[in-house]
């Protein structure tokens, strides 16, 4: 069934389609392993100094493709809302992120 519903898509909607999830996956994995890497570290401050740097790279990096697939989805209007879908998948980050921070404050502080 799964199958069916792209089957007249053009290949550059379903490679599209594909790139958000990659994106929000590939995010998730990087900050993920500095909050680990956080809590084996003997010495915090490079680790906190990373994290924030991949912060802010993060933050572009997904506003400016997020805006690329809200854009495509004008272009490409018959699939709009399953490219606006897609694109909101990277959202999931922001609150993983915000309770990464909390944890490392927390830890920080004490």
């Amino acid at each position: 069934m799964e199958n069916d519903k792209y089957e007249n898509m053009p290949d550059a909607v379903i490679n599209l389609l594909k790139l958000p999830l990659k994106i929000a996956l590939t995010s998730l994995a990087i900050g993920t392993f500095l909050l680990l890497l956080f809590f084996v570290a003997p010495d915090k401050d490079p680790v906190i100094s990373t994290g924030i740097a991949y912060v802010i790279i993060a933050l572009a990096i997904n506003s400016i493709a997020f805006l690329i697939f809200i854009a495509f989805s004008f272009r490409h209007k018959a699939y709009q809302w399953n490219i606006i879908g897609r694109a909101g998948l990277m959202l999931i980050n922001i609150p993983v992120a915000y309770l990464y921070f909390i944890i490392v404050v927390k830890c920080t502080i004490g």
